[in-house]
């Protein structure tokens, strides 16, 4: 729940459409960490004084229950050197040419997506994390049109760019078909 700083309904959700069970334990008075859980869909939200014996039944009974696999995102990710010609554009026409139900995510440290495409500056990094905490969806999110969706995040030179990408990336498995990545060149935050 609160306790772990990463998890959020987004990941759980994605967790839940690959098919996992999701038992989730909060501490017993911390309700934001049990609406965190109940928000996702975990299957099983219990205060982690709950007797253990609870719990092993709780998820005997679940291999009783066939659970299916939605898939999830598949994920292309667009990379090459810094100045290298054609990172951004390869990426807009490969997120163009998945269709409807697609993320452009820009995890580019030096973003060029957004203006690509005629778009103005997207959320700050944070307020997009902010978001998907508080389960409000993606904050900054534009529709270029063709059934495209664009993320632009600020991301700038952020100590966690990496972790912060790869947690948005997680969230979006659940609400996207497609999820294209225009990261840039490799890198050790990436």
């Amino acid at each position: 729940g609160s306790e772990t700083g990463w998890l959020s309904p987004a990941v759980i959700r994605t967790w839940r459409a690959r098919g996992w069970r999701v038992l989730g334990l909060h501490p017993v008075n911390d309700a934001p960490g049990r609406h965190l859980l109940e928000r996702g869909g975990a299957d099983l939200v219990a205060p982690d004084s709950t007797h253990p014996e609870q719990l092993i039944r709780a998820i005997a009974a679940w291999s009783t229950v066939p659970m299916e696999s939605t898939g999830g995102a598949t994920f292309t990710t667009v990379t090459g050197a810094r100045g290298a010609p054609g990172r951004t554009t390869v990426a807009v026409a490969l997120a163009r040419s998945f269709g409807s139900g697609t993320l452009l995510l820009d995890a580019d440290p030096l973003p060029n997506v957004g203006p690509a495409l005629g778009l103005g500056p997207g959320p700050h990094l944070g307020d997009l994390m902010d978001g998907l905490k508080a389960d409000a969806g993606f904050v900054g999110l534009a529709h270029p049109g063709d059934g495209l969706a664009v993320l632009c995040p600020e991301s700038g030179d952020h100590p966690l760019l990496g972790p912060l990408l790869c947690e948005l990336a997680m969230g979006a498995r659940a609400e996207f078909a497609h999820i294209v990545l225009e990261t840039g060149p490799p890198g050790p935050g990436l």
